[in-house]
Protein backbone atom coordinates (compact mmCIF):
# COMPACT_ATOMS: atom_id res chain seq x y z
CA UNK A 1 0.00 0.00 0.00
CA UNK A 2 1.36 3.60 -1.15
CA UNK A 3 0.16 6.38 0.70
CA UNK A 4 0.21 10.05 0.04
CA UNK A 5 0.05 12.01 3.52
CA UNK A 6 -0.05 15.79 3.97
CA UNK A 7 -1.54 18.29 6.06
CA UNK A 8 -2.19 21.96 6.82
CA UNK A 9 -3.06 23.01 3.36
CA UNK A 10 -5.33 26.07 4.54
CA UNK A 11 -7.25 26.52 1.60
CA UNK A 12 -4.28 25.68 -1.29
CA UNK A 13 -5.10 22.39 -3.15
CA UNK A 14 -3.69 23.44 -5.56
CA UNK A 15 -0.26 22.31 -4.88
CA UNK A 16 -1.81 19.27 -3.33
CA UNK A 17 -3.55 18.37 -6.71
CA UNK A 18 0.11 18.77 -8.38
CA UNK A 19 2.05 16.64 -6.37
CA UNK A 20 -0.60 13.65 -6.68
CA UNK A 21 -0.41 14.32 -10.66
CA UNK A 22 3.06 13.44 -10.51
CA UNK A 23 3.36 10.44 -8.29
CA UNK A 24 2.71 6.73 -9.40
CA UNK A 25 1.20 4.01 -7.42
CA UNK A 26 -0.94 5.67 -4.68
CA UNK A 27 -3.64 3.67 -2.66
CA UNK A 28 -5.03 5.97 -0.44
CA UNK A 29 -4.77 9.90 0.19
CA UNK A 30 -4.62 11.27 3.77
CA UNK A 31 -5.19 14.61 4.67
CA UNK A 32 -4.59 15.33 8.19
CA UNK A 33 -6.37 18.74 8.93
CA UNK A 34 -6.68 22.01 7.84
CA UNK A 35 -8.55 22.67 5.72
CA UNK A 36 -11.45 19.63 4.91
CA UNK A 37 -12.66 21.88 2.31
CA UNK A 38 -9.15 20.75 0.66
CA UNK A 39 -9.40 17.57 0.87
CA UNK A 40 -13.11 17.46 -0.86
CA UNK A 41 -11.26 19.70 -3.58
CA UNK A 42 -8.34 17.07 -4.10
CA UNK A 43 -10.80 14.42 -4.43
CA UNK A 44 -12.50 16.09 -6.75
CA UNK A 45 -10.04 17.08 -8.74
CA UNK A 46 -7.86 13.66 -8.60
CA UNK A 47 -10.69 10.91 -8.08
CA UNK A 48 -9.50 9.62 -5.57
CA UNK A 49 -10.71 9.04 -2.58
CA UNK A 50 -9.11 11.28 0.43
CA UNK A 51 -9.62 10.38 3.96
CA UNK A 52 -9.95 13.42 6.04
CA UNK A 53 -9.62 14.35 9.83
CA UNK A 54 -10.76 17.77 11.61
CA UNK A 55 -8.56 20.37 12.07
CA UNK A 56 -8.05 23.34 14.55
CA UNK A 57 -8.85 26.07 12.23
CA UNK A 58 -12.61 24.40 10.93
CA UNK A 59 -15.49 23.41 11.80
CA UNK A 60 -16.89 20.53 9.73
CA UNK A 61 -18.35 16.66 9.79
CA UNK A 62 -15.46 14.75 9.85
CA UNK A 63 -14.16 13.26 12.87
CA UNK A 64 -11.97 14.07 14.75
CA UNK A 65 -9.51 10.73 14.21
CA UNK A 66 -9.86 7.99 12.31
CA UNK A 67 -8.76 4.70 12.42
CA UNK A 68 -7.01 3.44 9.22
CA UNK A 69 -6.06 -0.15 8.55
CA UNK A 70 -3.52 -1.65 6.36
CA UNK A 71 -1.49 -5.08 6.00
CA UNK A 72 1.14 -3.35 8.40
CA UNK A 73 -1.61 -3.00 11.03
CA UNK A 74 -3.92 0.16 12.11
CA UNK A 75 -2.58 3.50 11.88
CA UNK A 76 -4.46 6.48 13.71
CA UNK A 77 -4.74 9.71 11.80
CA UNK A 78 -5.37 13.00 13.61
CA UNK A 79 -4.69 16.46 13.10
CA UNK A 80 -2.95 16.85 16.47
CA UNK A 81 -4.11 20.16 18.48
CA UNK A 82 -6.61 17.53 20.73
CA UNK A 83 -3.17 15.22 21.75
CA UNK A 84 -1.40 18.56 22.08
CA UNK A 85 1.39 17.59 20.23
CA UNK A 86 3.03 21.09 19.96
CA UNK A 87 3.84 20.67 24.05
CA UNK A 88 5.23 16.84 23.30
CA UNK A 89 4.25 13.50 21.31
CA UNK A 90 3.07 11.15 24.94
CA UNK A 91 -0.37 12.08 24.55
CA UNK A 92 -0.17 10.81 20.73
CA UNK A 93 1.69 7.96 21.40
CA UNK A 94 -0.98 6.85 24.21
CA UNK A 95 -3.92 7.38 21.69
CA UNK A 96 -2.14 5.15 19.01
CA UNK A 97 -1.60 2.50 22.39
CA UNK A 98 -5.87 2.82 23.24
CA UNK A 99 -6.86 2.34 19.66
CA UNK A 100 -4.16 -0.66 19.33
CA UNK A 101 -2.29 1.28 16.32
CA UNK A 102 1.37 0.61 15.11
CA UNK A 103 1.50 4.08 13.59
CA UNK A 104 0.33 7.59 14.49
CA UNK A 105 -0.15 10.18 11.67
CA UNK A 106 -0.72 13.90 12.84
CA UNK A 107 -0.19 17.68 11.56
CA UNK A 108 -0.59 21.12 13.34
CA UNK A 109 3.07 22.23 14.16
CA UNK A 110 3.93 22.64 10.21
CA UNK A 111 6.96 20.97 10.74
CA UNK A 112 8.30 17.49 9.21
CA UNK A 113 8.29 14.53 11.65
CA UNK A 114 9.28 11.09 11.94
CA UNK A 115 10.53 9.08 14.70
CA UNK A 116 9.52 5.34 16.20
CA UNK A 117 8.72 5.59 19.85
CA UNK A 118 7.92 2.73 22.14
CA UNK A 119 7.39 0.50 18.62
CA UNK A 120 5.12 3.25 16.88
CA UNK A 121 5.53 5.08 14.33
CA UNK A 122 4.38 8.45 14.34
CA UNK A 123 4.74 10.66 10.90
CA UNK A 124 3.75 14.48 10.60
CA UNK A 125 4.10 14.95 6.71
CA UNK A 126 4.43 18.99 7.52
CA UNK A 127 2.39 21.57 5.28
CA UNK A 128 2.64 22.06 2.21
CA UNK A 129 0.92 25.71 2.05
CA UNK A 130 2.43 27.46 5.41
CA UNK A 131 5.31 25.62 6.56
CA UNK A 132 7.24 27.28 9.47
CA UNK A 133 9.96 30.07 8.86
CA UNK A 134 12.87 27.20 8.81
CA UNK A 135 11.06 24.36 6.90
CA UNK A 136 10.29 23.92 3.01
CA UNK A 137 6.41 22.96 1.67
CA UNK A 138 6.92 19.24 2.71
CA UNK A 139 4.99 15.83 2.23
CA UNK A 140 5.26 12.36 3.28
CA UNK A 141 5.18 9.38 1.04
CA UNK A 142 4.30 6.18 3.13
CA UNK A 143 5.12 2.60 1.48
CA UNK A 144 3.79 -0.05 3.47
CA UNK A 145 3.95 -3.88 3.43
CA UNK A 146 2.60 -6.78 5.98
CA UNK A 147 5.94 -6.62 7.56
CA UNK A 148 7.79 -3.17 6.30
CA UNK A 149 6.90 0.76 7.02
CA UNK A 150 8.74 3.03 4.68
CA UNK A 151 8.53 6.71 4.77
CA UNK A 152 10.03 9.48 2.70
CA UNK A 153 9.87 12.95 3.29
CA UNK A 154 9.41 14.67 0.44
CA UNK A 155 10.16 18.87 -0.48
CA UNK A 156 7.64 21.24 -3.10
Amino acid sequence: MKLYVISDTHYNSRDAVKIYNNLEGIDKIIHLGDMENDARSIEIATGKEVISVLGNNEFSSVPLFHILETEYGKIFLTHGHKERVKSGLQNLVYKAMEHDCNAAFFGHTHMPFYMEVDGIHLLNPGSLTLPMVTYPSTYAIVEITKDSFFVTSCTL
